[in-house]
């Protein structure tokens, strides 16, 4: 099966990818606007400085789709029941996003950045890195993202990331729920294991 590739500034707009396979899908610079994508095979897509404006993710696999390769925008996109599970983000911007009972294990966020986005369900193993910011952006790694709805599991990761802005789960505190694990890197909180092991400094 030869493979299919949208160029550099193509838009596709109000397209309802229910149930579509792309296997060998390739974009690069496109934008989609108000798309749904429902039950989709997400395997070995290519997505290269994507824009997905106000579209719906549900019930799909993410865990093979590159996310924010060379850049890109999620804009008030829903994400429904989506696994995420193993992620490695690269730089993608999540603006007024809902994530909503989706798989959310074993992931790295790397450079993404959250503004206005909200956390619906559990988080288990995943990192924010503020630290890995090495893009200029205007978009903090978190900025006032809500977490209200979200529940904290076993080595949740803020590194250099400031929270002043952000809603922790509610009836607790960001304090309550992290620490520091590593005296090495004292700008790494974590909700770490029940525990709470510290890795002792460096001598």
């Amino acid at each position: 099966m030869g493979q299919a590739y949208f160029s550099s500034k193509s838009i596709i707009e109000c397209y309802n990818f229910t149930d579509t396979y792309f296997e060998n899908a390739s974009f690069e610079g496109v934008t989609f606007q108000r798309c749904l994508f429902y039950h989709c095979n997400t395997n070995h897509i290519g997505l290269w400085n994507c824009n997905f404006i106000e579209c719906e993710f549900k019930d799909v696999d993410l865990r093979d789709m590159s996310i924010g390769a060379e850049g890109g925008t999620f804009d008030r996109c829903v994400f429904n029941k989506c696994d995420f599970r193993g992620q490695h983000f690269f730089s993608p911007d999540f603006i007024d996003c809902i994530f909503e009972k989706c798989k959310m294990k074993n992931i790295n966020f790397n450079d993404a950045s959250f503004l206005r986005c909200k956390f619906i369900g559990k988080l288990e193993d995943v990192t924010f890195n503020g630290m890995y910011h090495e893009i200029k952006k205007e978009i903090k790694p978190l900025d006032y993202v809500d977490f209200s709805e979200s529940i904290f599991g076993d080595y949740v990761g803020f590194e250099d990331c400031d929270l002043s802005t952000c809603i922790p789960p509610v009836g607790k505190t960001f304090n309550e729920l992290l620490y520091i694990a590593d005296l090495n890197n004292l700008k790494h909180l974590s909700t770490g294991s029940k525990d709470r092991y510290v890795i002792p400094k460096k001598i």
